[in-house]
């Protein structure tokens, strides 16, 4: 368990610092006078990382039975969403006093989410389709 826990970490390092990545360069094209501090951008890596792993720890969430894939689902966007509202707080991505400026972070949020578990769905899709063809051969010889 504590393998599976560290490789969860891992990966969902690696997915935050990658996403926060793409983020923080989408948002200086879109900017293009935006300027980063080294200190800046160190809290950002920080961030992204504290964020990825804490993440990718609880995609653990669906390794258990206990409830349904939705549920699962819910649960773990739930907990996504409150990482990213304390990043966004220690990140200062957003003003609480500001509304509107919190919906773009949470818009950004979501978009990422669905392309995550898209790849995740794509890749997942492939190893079961191997497995079927491996069996059916299998079978068949």
């Amino acid at each position: 368990m504590k393998i599976k826990i560290l490789q969860s970490g891992i990966i969902g390092l690696l997915i935050g610092l990658s996403t926060s990545y793409v983020i923080i360069t989408l948002g200086s094209v879109a900017n293009p006078g935006s300027l980063f501090s080294g200190q800046n951008l160190l809290r950002e890596l920080l961030t992204a990382a504290i964020m990825g792993i804490l993440i990718g720890i609880a995609t653990l969430i669906f390794e258990t039975g206990i409830v349904s894939f939705n549920v699962q689902l819910t649960l773990h966007f739930c907990f996504v969403t409150i990482c990213v509202f304390v990043a966004g707080l220690v990140g200062s991505w957003f003003e609480l006093s500001e509304w509107h400026t919190i919906w773009p972070v949470f818009l950004i949020e979501v978009i990422a989410y669905i392309i995550i578990w898209i790849l995740i769905w794509l890749l997942t899709k492939r190893e079961v389709d191997e497995i079927n063809n491996l069996l059916q051969n299998r079978k068949r010889g």
